[in-house]
């Protein structure tokens, strides 16, 4: 028995990708934030920033069942930073 459940075991699939900016602004600080300004990021915004994080895991469980999950980072701007999209 114990054969037959080490020959069903198989590797995880995992997914790892990062999405990063160089900003250079001197714009007026984004609508989105209070300003009055019509981009993304203001004056006060230059530099490397964080788009998107993403991390996927897809594991088999037996013949017929896999288990999947999927997470994001957001920047710091979006409403909530971590994000499960499936799972």
């Amino acid at each position: 028995m114990l054969g037959v459940a080490c020959a069903a075991a198989r590797a995880a699939d995992w997914d790892l990708s990062v999405d990063a900016r160089a900003v250079s602004s001197d714009a007026l600080p984004p609508f989105s934030q209070g300003g009055t300004g019509a981009v993304r990021y203001g004056q006060d915004e230059s530099g490397l920033r964080l788009g998107r994080a993403r991390f996927a895991l897809t594991q088999q469980v037996g013949e017929l069942w896999s288990v999947h999950l999927d997470a994001s980072v957001y920047d710091n701007q979006a409403p909530t930073p971590l994000a499960v999209t499936e799972a």
